[in-house]
């Protein structure tokens, strides 16, 4: 079994929401000027980065490392 080193793998998460969040800014300025084709790319974006990569980095290695550490399966990491 690989180990998960946490640090490194919520480092990587906060880089990914840093892009998120430039990508939203990008959407809204899109949407106020109403460019389709923008708005387009950045929603096969939000497909293909944050639906694929960034949740199943969080599902598949952060949290199934959590729950190899002993969290609970049915609660919050904050209960």
């Amino acid at each position: 079994m690989v180990r998960v080193v946490v640090k490194h793998v919520t480092k990587a998460l906060r880089e990914h929401h840093d892009n998120i969040l430039v990508a939203l800014q990008l959407l809204y300025k899109a949407l106020e000027v109403k460019d389709a084709e923008a708005i387009y790319k950045l929603i096969k974006f939000a497909q293909g980065f944050v639906d694929a990569c960034h949740h199943s980095v969080e599902e598949y290695v952060l949290f199934s490392a959590r729950l190899g550490a002993g969290s609970p399966s049915r609660e919050g990491p904050y209960r």
